[in-house]
């Protein structure tokens, strides 16, 4: 599966970094791992690092449906980090889908702006 994912309990962060091909189906499997951890708290903060997907296998409504599938909770921070134009424009998809929810989603080209924004150091 192309994602790896931390839970960081003291700084109430849960980060995931997506590489290779990335399908819904991968973000499916993954946010279900994600929810069967132990460690996990939906009300922690998301943090999607895409910057290592080569290939976005994603449509503009898997990206709304994503949006809509979510299972943290409201009133939390999701930072996406996105390296090129074609990620970017994708993660404001799900960005805007968000903006009738109560969840605030920000797509960043930084990875240090991203982890400042969350509230995670930057060393």
């Amino acid at each position: 599966m192309p994602c790896r994912y931390t839970i960081n309990p003291e700084a109430r962060v849960v980060s995931a970094e997506y590489y290779g091909t990335l399908e819904l189906a991968d973000v499916r499997k993954n946010q279900s791992e994600m929810r069967a951890d132990p460690g996990f708290d939906p009300s922690f903060n998301y943090l999607v690092d895409l910057r290592g997907v080569q290939t976005m296998g994603l449509s503009s409504m898997d990206m709304q449906t994503a949006s809509q599938e979510s299972f943290f909770n409201d009133n939390i921070k999701v930072a996406v980090v996105a390296a090129t134009d074609l990620h970017f424009g994708m993660s404001r998809v799900f960005e805007m889908s968000h903006d009738k929810r109560e969840k605030t989603v920000k797509v960043f080209r930084d990875a240090d702006d991203a982890r400042r924004w969350i509230g995670l150091d930057v060393d």
